[in-house]
């Protein structure tokens, strides 16, 4: 507006100048109002792709993102990493003998425990249908034994509070010898998680893989 009235040019009505402030301040807010939701339509629409659409916590694409970046931070420093693989034994028999929205209630369940359980610096999702996946940067054989005996605890109380008629066969592979990609890790993970559920179900299998000439540490629940 003082730029309208400082101006040599002259209006035929004095509210001109006023009317043209409005209109160009209308303009910036809604500008920036349409910026801002912008930005957190973004931001939502980031998430989404990021994360499991049912339980909330990230997705598979997510995981080996980010447990990617640990695995390389890992191989720099020599530090051990751990990758749990995490099956629900028997949930066909929930969406049998329920209905798939008890189903979806086992899954966010599973999703919560494992979250509580885990620490903020440790990743966790869920890599489709029933199974989940737990990355745990800078952890040894003790230390995983530790963690995921609490986890398979938890996890098998929520089940019995529920009456759920469901285990949980999980495989834990330590690496010493940081594997090249995620995926490696996870196939050694998911290969001892069988190995549990040809066994019996409803149990723990670790197996620590060090560097080459090193002896394997192998050892169920």
């Amino acid at each position: 507006m003082l730029v309208d009235y400082t101006s040599s040019h002259t209006y035929s009505n004095g509210l001109i100048p006023v009317w043209n402030t409005c209109v160009r301040l209308s303009f910036f807010l809604v500008t920036c109002s349409l910026l801002v939701e912008l930005k957190a339509r973004f931001k939502y629409e980031e998430t989404l792709a990021k994360t499991d659409g049912l339980t909330g916590i990230l997705n598979a694409r997510s995981f080996k993102e980010r447990s990617g970046n640990f695995l390389e931070l890992a191989a720099r420093h020599c530090h051990p990493v751990v990758l749990g693989y995490i099956d629900v034994d028997n949930f066909k028999a929930v969406n049998d003998g329920f209905d798939h929205s008890e189903g979806d209630r086992v899954l966010k369940t599973v999703a919560n425990t494992l979250t509580q359980c885990v620490r903020t610096t440790d990743v966790v999702d869920r890599l489709g249908g029933d199974e989940f996946a737990i990355f745990l940067p800078e952890t040894d054989i003790k230390g995983a034994k530790v963690m995921f005996g609490r986890i398979h605890k938890d996890l098998v109380k929520s089940a019995a509070d529920a009456g759920w008629p469901i285990g949980f066969s999980v495989g834990v592979a330590v690496f010493s010898a940081i594997p090249d990609t995620v995926d490696e890790a996870l196939k050694v993970a998911d290969s001892l998680m069988y190995r549990v559920k040809k066994s019996g179900k409803n149990n723990l299998l670790y197996q620590e893989l060090p560097g080459h000439d090193a002896p394997v540490d192998e050892a169920r629940k």
